[in-house]
């Protein structure tokens, strides 16, 4: 990223949030470590009529992280009482089952 636009976002930072320039500094590279692993990201539009409830949405990511097996997948489904993603989206697949 070029320092320009590193200024800008501190600078917009600053102003939005009232922060200090070390609080908008600090909060530009906890961002710029959040965005190292955008598979890791998922977006929640609120309001739109399209779509999901948002712990669906939050299940849906932890589903999607590869470091989970698919027996514990079917666990989290299982604990959120989320039958129709455990159906749709873990047993569906081709997954190895112990």
């Amino acid at each position: 990223m070029s320092p320009e636009i590193q200024a800008q976002l501190i600078h917009t930072a600053m102003k939005t949030f009232s922060y200090t320039k070390k609080q908008a500094k600090n909060l530009f590279n906890e961002l710029m470590m959040c965005v190292k692993r955008r598979d890791l990201i998922t977006i929640f539009r609120m309001g739109e009529e399209s779509s999901q409830d948002i712990d669906l949405s939050i299940l849906i990511a932890l589903l999607r992280t590869s470091c989970v097996s698919s027996i514990d997948q079917l666990k989290l489904a299982l604990t959120w009482n989320r039958v129709d993603i455990a159906r749709n989206y873990i047993l569906s697949g081709s997954h190895q089952w112990p």
